[in-house]
């Protein structure tokens, strides 16, 4: 293997694992808001099919130990619901607030990587070629908190997820981002 693409494949690697793959690129919480923490949410993924239904369930996955009741909006019915269908499914339910995910886009990125080198390693590696153009896959992701009586937007986030070989681990990367970001914004109650 070629240096170049040794450390291609190193610096993607360190990415993967070393860095969250999730980077919000826009955030906005409601000024005015200055209601109760989120004890329980209904969560909904857009478009509704099987893997927005992985896409709940990874959600209430991860609120749960946190203490937060969230529950699929697949599980609350069998139909998908349209916005105002799914704040009364909320309000029958008892649940005060609507997390909504909607996918929005795949995107191509170029990203550049600084080369680390060692004159030890690599005597003969060109000196001027220091950096790695890669052109990496994106999911990017609109996520809203809605109050369930009003139907206000609360907090939205827009994300961009690194496609991994895993989509698992995109998913993962992505709700862990989004909840963290709700805990810093003091809207998920804790326990």
């Amino acid at each position: 293997m070629k240096p170049s693409v040794l450390l291609v494949c190193v610096a993607v690697a360190a990415l993967s694992f070393g860095c969250s793959a999730t980077t919000v690129q826009t955030e906005w919480k409601d000024p005015g808001y200055h209601g109760p923490a989120a004890s329980a949410l209904l969560v909904a993924c857009l478009p509704a099919d099987s893997k927005e239904r992985e896409c709940e369930d990874e959600f209430v996955r991860q609120l749960s130990p946190k203490g937060i009741r969230a529950t699929p909006a697949y599980r609350a019915s069998a139909a998908p619901l349209g916005r105002e269908a799914l704040m009364a499914k909320a309000r029958e339910l008892g649940v005060k607030r609507v997390l909504v995910s909607r996918f929005v886009e795949n995107k191509s990125q170029l990203d550049v990587y600084h080369r680390q080198t060692s004159m030890i390693l690599m005597p003969d590696y060109d000196m001027w070629n220091d950096y790695q153009f890669v052109e990496n896959q994106y999911l990017v992701f609109g996520t809203m908190l809605y109050d369930a009586e009003t139907g206000k937007t609360i907090w939205s986030a827009v994300s961009d997820t690194y496609l991994r070989s895993s989509e698992q681990k995109s998913m993962d990367s992505y709700v862990e981002k989004m909840v963290k970001k709700l805990e810093k914004q003091g809207l998920l109650a804790r326990p």
